[in-house]
């Protein structure tokens, strides 16, 4: 057991900025898209008439036609995300297998490439099971777009129009 655990650790950890690089990059456009999430969702709810979802409007959200176009969208952007990641780290340890070198734009561009045919229409099952499968599997998403920190308004007013707190807050959120 201790020599598949060293074996496993080798080949994950054989070339560990590349993977590192990788992920800062990935969570740092996560923060530039997630604006874009929450956007979606709030058009989700506007069209639907809400303003804010609670358990008692949910049916109002999920039973509108537009809405669930929105939420539909934004579900199948979030499994995009989250498959990159998947299929980035997939494709980190098919180079650590052969000891062959790639760089985090390449390993960012190929698994981009790669996770885009799994949203091909004829994939759709295959996108249900893992949509389902990832929270089974202990697959953390606590950095990912499922986790929306709010502050509240008048506070993020008040950051926003103080240079110095503005740039610490957004250090804050890089450094996240």
């Amino acid at each position: 057991m201790k020599q598949l655990f060293e074996k496993a650790f080798r080949l994950i950890l054989w070339d560990w900025s590349t993977i590192l690089i990788f992920e800062l990059l990935y969570k740092f456009f996560l923060v530039l898209v997630a604006p874009y999430y929450e956007l979606l969702l709030e058009q989700a709810l506007k069209v639907a008439g809400l303003n804010y979802l609670t358990v008692q409007n949910m049916t109002q959200l999920f039973t509108h036609p537009v809405a669930i176009v929105y939420l539909l969208l934004l579900f199948l952007l979030f499994l995009l995300y989250v498959y990159v990641e998947i299929t980035a780290i997939i494709i980190y340890c098919q180079h650590g297998i052969s000891r062959s070198k790639i760089g985090p734009l390449k390993l960012m561009a190929q698994a981009v490439r790669k996770a885009v045919i799994i949203m091909w229409p004829r994939n759709v099952l295959l996108m249900l099971f893992v949509a389902v499968i990832i929270p089974l599997t202990g697959f953390s998403l606590s950095a990912g777009p499922l986790i929306i920190v709010k502050v509240p308004g008048f506070i993020l007013d008040y950051i926003h129009g103080k240079t110095f707190l503005n740039i610490f807050y957004k250090g804050i959120i890089f450094f996240c």
